[in-house]
């Protein structure tokens, strides 16, 4: 939803974050429905090629594929003036009040992922896979409870969504099993108490949540946690993998951060893995 903010010296809009966690906009370039992405500083717009193409733009590989390290996707103040009719938008206001300490390449890395990886996928012992489920936020730890539930972590929608898991392996019953609000799940476990931990590498820390998102537990760690397990001779060692993160362009530079962490947890573990 576009929402005029009053006639200023440069046009503006507001967009509103989509539930992925995305700031999308469907707008009419050239004559030509545009779907694109907004990064969150405000400065960039990602297209398809196939879009880019449609409305006339320039096509210059760098501006349609992967970037390398230390380049960003186009601007938008550069595209605007290769654009002859844009339905008056040529300025996008920053859509979050939400500082943004994210690279302009961590932006479209993320960015791509959310548009790319949205699908859980079956794979069988013969070699073959088949879609379950779609329109996941970027689908990251996963784990079968004993009562064969399927649990998610959806990273970019900021919650814990649980499936039904039928004799075939196909999904049903999608539901919420957790809002997090402002938490990131990666890796996740389960245990003997039907409560989940989860990894949150933005927050830096481990949390144990329960079914509805109460949450019972927080582990502040100096450094992001990517995932976490319970095992240990009674199953009651919670391991925590954490590091360092500087984004997709920093992962592999020195120095190496990654920390194997452990404490006693509550609960032994339960379900699988």
């Amino acid at each position: 939803m576009l929402r005029r903010r009053g006639l200023q010296p440069t046009p503006a809009v507001q967009i509103a974050r989509g539930q992925a966690g995305e700031f999308a906009l469907s707008a009419k370039i050239n004559g030509v429905k545009a779907p694109m992405v907004i990064d969150t500083g405000a400065t960039s717009v990602v297209l398809t090629w196939e879009t880019a193409k449609a409305i006339g733009l320039p096509m210059l590989d760098r501006m349609y594929k992967e970037y390398p390290k230390g380049q960003a996707p186009e601007p938008l103040e550069r595209l605007a003036g290769k654009i002859r009719d844009a339905d008056g938008l040529r300025t996008v206001a920053k859509s979050s009040k939400r500082k943004c300490r994210r690279s302009a390449g961590e932006r479209a890395h993320r960015t791509a992922l959310i548009r790319a990886a949205s699908v859980a996928a079956l794979a069988t012992p013969d070699g073959s896979t088949r879609r379950v489920a779609d329109g996941i936020a970027f689908p990251n730890g996963m784990l079968v409870t004993p009562d064969s539930t399927l649990i998610v972590a959806e990273t970019y929608a900021n919650r814990l969504t649980a499936f039904d898991i039928a004799a075939d392996g196909g999904l049903s019953n999608r539901r919420v099993w957790a809002d997090l609000h402002d938490g990131f799940p990666d890796g996740i476990c389960l245990d003997a108490e039907n409560a989940v931990w989860y990894g949150d590498v933005p927050n830096k820390r481990c949390v144990r949540v329960r079914e509805g998102g109460a949450v019972l537990q927080t582990i502040e760690l100096d450094r992001g946690c990517f995932a976490c397990a319970l095992g240990g001779p009674e199953k009651r060692t919670l391991f925590m993998m954490a590091q360092e993160w500087n984004g997709p362009d920093g992962m592999f530079e020195e120095p190496r951060t990654g920390q194997v962490l452990m404490t006693q947890a509550p609960a032994p573990a339960a379900g699988w893995p």
